[in-house]
């Protein structure tokens, strides 16, 4: 009965981590797809869209080369100036999201009209969805094309 217990908490946990990821990925794709066709939200975007902006709202301190978010928020880049779109929060506190990124790097812009992102070639984002129940991870590679996988 305790195996059966065990592995079905793990299964369990294993499809909340599935699903905080294609939440995540979801979420980005939405944004990619606002950028790619210029829609300007909110109406004090004034002026031509240079982008939507994605920045993890982190934690004060790095974890060396990387950065653990409680969530992100959105911004329209109208032509420079920040206009807030929506905040996204990761709510359960066992779940935890890891950019491969320091607190200063933790963001990045989706560009219009598909021109991809502000991304450095060879340098994908890299997210990293787990929970601290179990070692199973989720990943989610974003490159300077805007391919998120």
């Amino acid at each position: 009965v305790t195996i059966g217990t065990a592995s079905y908490r793990d299964f369990t946990l294993g499809q909340q981590i599935d699903t905080m990821r294609r939440s995540l990925i979801g979420n980005l794709n939405a944004i990619k797809t606002d950028a790619n066709s210029g829609v300007k939200a909110p109406a004090s975007c004034v002026g031509s869209l240079t982008g939507y902006r994605v920045s993890f709202d982190v934690n004060a301190t790095s974890v060396g080369s990387t950065t653990r978010a409680r969530g992100f928020s959105v911004y329209t880049l109208c032509p420079t100036t920040p206009n807030l779109v929506k905040r996204i929060s990761f709510s359960n506190a066992n779940e935890s999201v890891i950019i491969n990124r320091t607190v200063a790097n933790a963001n990045f812009t989706f560009k219009p009209v598909q021109s991809g992102t502000n991304i450095q070639t060879g340098n994908p984002i890299i997210i990293t969805v787990s929970n601290s129940s179990t070692p199973r991870v989720g990943t989610i590679t974003i490159n300077e094309s805007g391919e998120i996988q």
